[in-house]
């Protein structure tokens, strides 16, 4: 029996311009219509938006605590929304930035609502500070990520602190005693680590911290990290094929994870193979919803579309208020009034302000709608670009 067609079917329909007797405007029709009926399965939550750290190439701009509004308006966005997330593998995920007490009794509570629930916390190694509060609420985490982006001295400098590394290395440590899940690790490559992949591999998997480990590149979507970006990936395809050949696969099971969530990025896989290689390797690619993955010289890549982003997550930030991809790297403030200080308008990245017993899916497809019109569709093109280049 043949499986529905996702909107990844249509996105890659139209990246690898393969016949499918449909023109270009049927195809995006058809690929936003599958869209609006993926319901995302993990509901994203910016619990906090201020942090411990400032790492120099966190998305998010430096912001003072808001838990006085965060504590006031999340307990009951986060209950509304994990009982809508659809049954198949529902996750809540605790997004990045620091975590409180408080967070951990929301989590908790929302599994004691929906046991069949998935708690994931992406962290830096701070948590460990507050283990007796999963101990007293009974929490344990399905999956906990804690970043290392490199040795010591790499870790250190990309995240503006001589402890940062230490304290990484700690939670990954006592990663057991709030865990029965996975426990990973993700490397964000930048200038200022990109030929240190290979030392990091080897001290997570080499001291046995990790699951798996998931690397990805800097998202230079505000201006002062496009410095941070590495322009070129030598150094890491290099590693690439050294350390998937040396952790990549133990016992048939997959235990590193490229993914790309830039078009761009692909632009520079293709440099430093050839284009060929690059067009030949989606031509025998497979889909997922949101994802499309293509095996590169024997390394098993996942890039996301950003075009297509509105199914991977449902995002609530601090203020309770249901967003879109990178408007966590804008301030709250200008996301609350709609506009930048230099006039820019921010408003496409507010789908809208939750209340309590929100219509979860009225939502998602009011998000599909306006990513398309405020970002999508330009990301499509921009996307489309990118392929004709592989010939």
């Amino acid at each position: 029996m043949k499986r529905a067609l996702f909107s990844t079917d249509y996105w890659y329909a139209l990246a690898t311009r393969r016949k499918t007797g449909h023109t270009q405007t049927e195809l995006v029709r058809l690929m936003l219509q599958a869209l609006r009926k993926e319901i995302p399965e993990m509901c994203s939550v910016t619990f906090e938006r201020g942090c411990n750290l400032q790492c120099a190439h966190c998305i998010y701009p430096p912001s003072k605590s808001t838990e006085a509004c965060s504590r006031r308006v999340l307990p009951e966005l986060v209950k509304s929304a994990v009982k809508q997330l659809p049954s198949n593998n529902p996750l809540l995920l605790h997004e990045g930035r620091v975590i409180h007490p408080w967070h951990i009794s929301v989590m908790a509570e929302a599994k004691r609502i929906r046991p069949d629930l998935k708690v994931g916390l992406i962290d830096n190694g701070s948590y460990t500070q507050h283990l007796d509060a999963f101990r007293q609420e009974n929490l344990t985490l399905d999956w906990l990520d804690i970043s290392v982006d490199g040795d010591e001295e790499a870790h250190n400098k990309q995240r503006r602190s001589p402890k940062a590394y230490k304290q990484a290395m700690r939670g990954l440590e006592v990663a057991r005693e709030v865990t029965n899940g996975r426990v990973t690790s993700l490397f964000t490559i930048t200038k200022l680590n990109h030929d240190r992949l290979e030392a990091a591999a080897d001290a997570l998997f080499g001291r046995g911290l990790i699951d798996e480990l998931h690397v990805s590149t800097i998202t230079p979507a505000k201006p002062h990290l496009e410095a941070l970006e590495q322009p070129n990936l030598s150094a890491f395809w290099k590693q690439t094929q050294t350390i998937y050949r040396r952790y990549g696969q133990t016992d048939g099971k997959q235990r590193i994870f490229f993914r790309l969530y830039r078009h761009q990025e692909l632009a520079k896989l293709a440099a430093v193979t050839s284009r060929r290689e690059m067009k030949e390797a989606f031509k025998g690619a497979s889909v997922a919803p949101g994802e499309v993955h293509f095996t590169l010289r024997d390394i098993p890549f996942i890039y996301a579309p950003l075009s297509i982003w509105p199914g991977e997550t449902f995002l609530i930030d601090a203020d309770g208020a249901y967003r879109t991809a990178h408007s966590i790297g804008e301030k709250l403030s200008d996301l609350q009034r709609g506009y930048y200080g230099n006039g820019r308008d921010l408003r496409g990245f507010t789908v809208e302000q939750l209340k309590p017993y929100f219509d979860l899916r009225k939502a998602y497809r009011k998000c599909v709608d306006q990513w398309w019109q405020f970002a999508g569709s330009r990301f499509l093109e921009e996307e489309l670009q990118i392929f004709k280049q592989f010939k």
